[in-house]
């Protein structure tokens, strides 16, 4: 039997959870991206430490752990130590994440990626792979979305890899039903704006689409720059600023002083500032 909305909720008006996320199901890239690009593409591996993401066979590797917490206690927290085996179906699972949100009282979610939260270019500097594993990623999350009755809503990654493969993938994210993208950085794939980049800022304008911005990305990479190690205090001084607003607020000024809300007036972005913050306009 279909879930109504007031066989959930006492209140009179839907909750919807404006900044929440998937984890990539572990066989997500394997199984979706050309035969020649699976030994470099994003999978998991297995440790005595718990799982892990391998990124361009090893170059980069990001810890199942922090974004996956769902269903457990504060105390329960933990960087790293996570296995796929362990942690609720619902991050990748459309009926059991519909079960989640019944639990919880909440009537749908916007979702936002967890293993390349930080952005596109997470996947490789090659422009090939780097759309083979985006268009993964968002054909995936069409159809983990199908699955959820018109309650999860997906944020498509847009590539850094310039502007025409950005207008590109906005096509096809919109072909696959997406109602929203989330970017990394402005659309000629750099941290600084380019008179290029007015050529996808008119044609989400023209279509009404939000454009996004998480917590976590646009960030600068300098050459050998790593990820806070989890293990040092210093972790918490980086994640509680970041929960604060400290990378938001920098981002934020780009935006506005790149000067795109003057040469497009009605455009949307939503910019994820901190602890539940969401605004539709910058």
């Amino acid at each position: 039997m279909k879930t109504t909305f007031t066989d959930c909720f006492d209140l009179d008006v839907p909750i919807v959870d404006a900044d929440a996320h998937v984890n990539e199901p572990p066989d997500l890239w394997q199984s979706r991206v050309p035969a020649r690009w699976r030994d470099r593409a994003p999978k998991v591996l297995h440790t005595d430490d718990g799982d892990f993401w391998s990124f361009e066979d090893g170059k980069r590797s990001r810890a199942l752990g922090l974004t996956a917490t769902a269903g457990l206690s504060f105390p329960q927290f933990q960087p790293e130590g996570l296995r796929y085996s362990e942690i609720r179906p619902g991050s990748f699972e459309p009926k059991a994440r519909l079960g989640d949100l019944d639990a919880d009282g909440i009537w749908a979610q916007v979702l936002y990626p967890s293993v390349t939260l930080s952005g596109a270019r997470l996947y490789a500097d090659e422009r090939d792979l780097q759309l083979a594993c985006v268009r993964a990623y968002n054909e995936w999350l069409a159809e983990f979305c199908a699955g959820g009755e018109g309650r999860l809503i997906g944020q498509a990654i847009i590539p850094t890899t310039g502007v025409d493969d950005a207008i590109a993938e906005l096509h096809a994210a919109l072909a696959l039903g997406h109602k929203g993208v989330v970017i990394s950085a402005f659309p000629n794939g750099t941290l600084n704006a380019q008179p290029e980049d007015a050529a996808f800022w008119a044609l989400v304008e023209e279509l009404g689409l939000p454009v996004a911005v998480h917590i976590g990305s646009f960030v600068p990479s300098r050459p050998g720059m790593q990820w806070p190690d989890t293990h040092e205090l210093s972790f918490l001084g980086i994640t509680g600023a970041a929960k604060a607003g400290s990378q938001a607020l920098p981002v934020a000024c780009s935006l506005i002083f790149s000067g795109i809300f003057e040469q497009f007036p009605r455009l949307k972005v939503v910019l994820e500032i901190g602890r539940a913050s969401c605004r539709e306009r910058v």
